[in-house]
């Protein structure tokens, strides 16, 4: 009993590379979802926007795989869709990032290089926030996927 690990891998349990699709259209309806309902100024926002979001997507990814598979999702199956989204998210989100920065820094006609931003350390802050996001990211995921089904159960 002290040797049993804490998510176990079954012969049923998909591959990482199977589980890509799920991941894929995860991260792009998360962010893409987002980015649209925030430009259209959506009903509801902030936080309670992304509760609805991730809502929406973990019961779409849960039907989608029940259909697919004909069982729910186990819980190495879960990581492992919170640790491709999660990946796929921060690199969407990074280059989402750089594109507006630049936009900004361009039509506000501001005298700022990237080379000014990694001068002041600013560069670091972003890779601390990133990380944080990133594992913030996989928590929610996780856990919501996870439980969003067991309580889903049909």
């Amino acid at each position: 009993m002290a040797n049993k690990p804490i998510i176990e891998v079954t012969e049923y349990t998909k591959s990482y590379k199977s589980l890509l699709v799920y991941a894929v259209f995860y991260a792009l309806s998360y962010v893409l979802l987002t980015y649209v309902l925030n430009q259209l100024d959506f009903i509801v926002g902030g936080v309670l926007l992304t509760v609805a979001i991730i809502a929406v997507l973990n019961m779409a990814v849960t039907f989608l795989f029940r259909k697919r598979q004909h069982r729910g999702l186990d819980k190495a199956e879960c990581g492992r869709i919170a640790v491709l989204s999660v990946l796929m998210i921060t690199a969407v989100s990074v280059v989402m990032f750089v594109l507006n920065m630049n936009v900004l820094i361009t039509s506000m006609n501001i005298n700022i290089t990237w080379v000014d931003i990694h001068d002041s350390g600013m560069h670091k802050v972003m890779a601390v926030v990133g990380i944080v996001t990133l594992i913030i990211h996989y928590a929610v995921i996780f856990y919501s996927l996870w439980y969003m089904q067991r309580l889903w159960k049909t």
